[in-house]
């Protein structure tokens, strides 16, 4: 099974990297145009998403020290993915459970991911 890692290239069409941006797609038939819903995204700072890369290569079976990474990195859906892998893997342990089902946790997770990026970007610590 292929599974999705962070890019680590160069940013496409002028994004800058540690960023936020929308993302909107315009499909166009004839005279009709239909857009889709706007979707926010982040562009990883190029360190954060080669550590990501790093770690996801040198340890592809620790989901829990991936999930919590990618938490960290502010990638929910990424960090619920490797969750899952660690619930399947391991579905009595206490932190597979834990932190699969505890949603605040998640949340919070984010909010300090957030907090954190925000702080990076403007030259605080």
């Amino acid at each position: 099974m292929a599974t999705r890692q962070p890019y680590a290239g160069v940013p496409v069409f002028g994004t800058r990297c540690d960023a936020s941006y929308t993302w909107c797609v315009v499909a166009r038939q004839d005279a009709q145009e239909v857009r889709s819903p706007p979707a926010p995204f982040y562009v990883l700072a190029q360190g954060t998403a080669t550590a990501l890369m790093q770690m996801h290569a040198q340890y592809p079976h620790a989901y829990l020290l991936l999930g919590v990474l990618y938490l960290q990195a502010g990638l929910l859906d990424d960090a619920a993915r490797e969750l899952e892998r660690l619930r399947t893997a391991s579905p009595y342990a206490p932190a597979s459970q834990k932190l699969w089902y505890d949603r605040q946790y998640l949340r919070k997770a984010q909010d300090a991911a957030e907090a954190r990026q925000r702080s990076e970007r403007s030259g605080g610590h």
